[in-house]
């Protein structure tokens, strides 16, 4: 795992297409942007989780979510 510090309005770079910047900081919570084409899935960690849990109740397959 890689720890970075990031300020307001500063980024990380993933890959060759990815960029993940710090919006705002406030009260102890962080708000990013995550700018990516539209092939790569970005979800919140806890969302996949649940979708996934849900489909396998379900019977279903996992699959990829896009968001475009």
């Amino acid at each position: 795992m890689l720890s970075l510090r990031r300020r307001q309005g500063e980024s990380i770079l993933i890959g060759s297409d990815i960029e993940v910047r710090v919006a705002a900081v406030r009260g102890g919570v962080v708000y990013v942007d995550i700018l990516a084409p539209s092939h790569i899935a970005v979800d919140r960690k806890e969302v996949r989780l649940g979708l996934a849990s849900v489909k396998r109740r379900a019977g279903k397959p996992e699959e990829k979510i896009r968001h475009g």
